[in-house]
């Protein structure tokens, strides 16, 4: 379908009594119709052309919409993308420590080397804190 360029609504009907179009209606005419037969078709024909104008006219701004919404809804999505991506570089700048790769080896000891104190686990059990020496051998060995 072309692409209208103004809204059907304000189009006038044609005045098909004129001479310009004495030629289509000469054409028309035949035992069963007459002149004004022939210009009330013409009429009718062109309300329904301009009725599906209408539609498409309606259509086109429909789609027209859309079209403005999607774009907008881009540039709301690269605007928020580029406010993340300058407060994470803004962020990093500030803690840069937070942002160091973790190396991914093994544990250098045992974890299983490691012992609790009844009365630590006792705490962490009960969501209470606990100091982090408690978590280590030596504590252990002192608590003993």
């Amino acid at each position: 379908m072309n692409r209208l360029t103004s809204d059907p609504k304000l189009e006038l009907c044609l005045d098909f009594t004129s001479n310009i179009y004495q030629v289509i209606c000469a054409r028309l005419l035949n035992q069963n119709n007459n002149n004004a037969q022939v210009v009330e078709n013409l009429q009718a024909a062109w309300l329904i052309t301009n009725n599906t104008h209408e539609v498409q006219w309606q259509q086109q701004l429909q789609e027209d919409q859309a079209a403005i919404t999607k774009q907008q809804s881009l540039i709301h999505k690269e605007t928020k993308c580029q406010l993340q991506a300058s407060l994470l570089k803004e962020d990093w700048k500030q803690n840069p420590l937070k942002y160091i790769p973790i190396p991914d080896h093994p544990v250098p000891y045992n974890i299983h080397d490691i012992l609790i104190s009844d009365f630590a686990f006792k705490r962490v059990i009960e969501g209470q804190y606990v100091e982090l020496y408690y978590w280590t051998n030596e504590h252990l060995q002192a608590d003993e």
